[in-house]
């Protein structure tokens, strides 16, 4: 939707104003001749020989000039850049026309923009869909793990051995010795995805950092990159994104439920992701916020809007946050580096203090 119809639509203007405008914007737009005599680009004479050949032939303007090479490139360019810098604005003309405040039309733009924001959203939710992206991509590894410890029905897996990836992962076997663990690795990390307890393991094979007391281990495992390619920065922009239209929807009294979904199922995706990848404490947050927004989905407008306005910030700073363990676990293949263990505490308390409050 372009602004003229907006405000068509919303009843700002009528369609006998927006064809009022439109025509004083033509009857009042110079003519690509008039910018060239007035540039001086071609000479009195060279401009003299181009009328001839147009009424003799009747070919436009344009074509005669560029059949006979009159200007370059770089002098067609400036000429429709003075073109359009001598044609009346449409906002101006709006404003004769309309007799609307320039304030109003302002404030009506704002919104357009905001809609159109909304709209591209909602289009991103539904081309997820219709791509299959709310069944996440599974590893084959992941798959096969599935079917190891039963975790999985018939039904389901034949969805997801759709979009299991076609190159057959290597599963890490335990080594013997290993006690009573005689699942794959991969096993392990299913069962972890699915919530399960798993049984005492110790890899044995992964270094460990200390931040603050707390041991945190190196993030090394066949799921990471998987992870990292989830977690990309389009998809933390996009949730950046959802929360600044929550907070746009909120002030308009908009329905915020239209939101929660895409936003749910970005999270549900994170935290499977974060879980395979053995990425410990980001799951556990991506857990606790899932939960918070999932509980929402009870609730009426009303009370969405003040949930909005009172907590909207702490979202943000969740995803701020998350996506700074992602680049630590790019760069350093662990999950905090001196000092976000603290805030991790702090986000996850309060997080979770926001879903005992709903």
């Amino acid at each position: 939707m372009i602004f003229p119809e907006y405000l068509i639509k919303h009843n700002i203007i009528t369609h006998e104003n927006f064809n009022a405008i439109i025509a004083r914007q033509l009857e009042s737009m110079p003519s690509i001749l008039s910018v060239i005599i007035q540039l001086n680009i071609l000479s009195p004479e060279m401009v003299s020989k181009v009328l001839f050949e147009q009424i003799e032939k009747g070919d436009g303007l344009i074509d005669i000039v560029r059949r006979n090479n009159l200007l370059t490139d770089e002098q067609f360019k400036v000429v429709y850049s003075k073109y359009e810098e001598s044609a009346p604005s449409f906002i101006d003309i709006l404003i004769e026309v309309s007799g609307i405040g320039r304030d109003k039309i302002k404030e009506a733009y704002d919104r357009f923009l905001e809609e159109n924001e909304k709209q591209e959203v909602v289009k991103e939710e539904n081309k997820s869909k219709s791509e299959g992206e709310e069944t996440p991509a599974i590893s084959q590894a992941a798959l096969e793990s599935l079917k190891e410890i039963g975790g999985i029905n018939e039904v389901e897996l034949a969805g997801l051995e759709k979009s299991a990836s076609p190159e057959k992962e290597a599963e890490e076997i335990a080594p013997e010795g290993a006690g009573d663990v005689e699942m794959s690795q991969a096993a392990l990390e299913s069962l972890k995805e699915l919530g399960m307890d798993l049984p005492s393991t110790n890899s044995g094979g992964a270094s460990a950092e200390a931040v603050n007391g707390l041991e945190l281990p190196r993030i090394e495992n066949s799921f990471v990159d998987e992870f990292l390619n989830v977690f990309s920065e389009k998809t933390y922009n996009k949730l950046k994104k959802i929360v600044d239209i929550l907070n746009k929807t909120a002030e308009s009294d908009g329905e915020i439920s239209n939101f929660l979904n895409s936003l749910y199922r970005d999270l549900h995706l994170l935290k499977g992701a974060s879980s395979l990848a053995e990425i410990t404490h980001l799951a556990q947050l991506l857990t606790e916020t899932e939960n918070v927004v999932e509980k929402l989905f009870d609730k009426d407008n009303s009370f969405l809007k003040g949930w909005v306005e009172n907590n909207n910030s702490l979202l943000s700073d969740v995803f701020d946050f998350i996506w700074e363990i992602r680049k630590n676990i790019e760069s350093t293949q662990v999950e905090f580096i001196e000092g976000q263990d603290v805030r991790f505490k702090d986000l996850k308390e309060k997080v979770s203090g926001l879903f005992s409050a709903i």
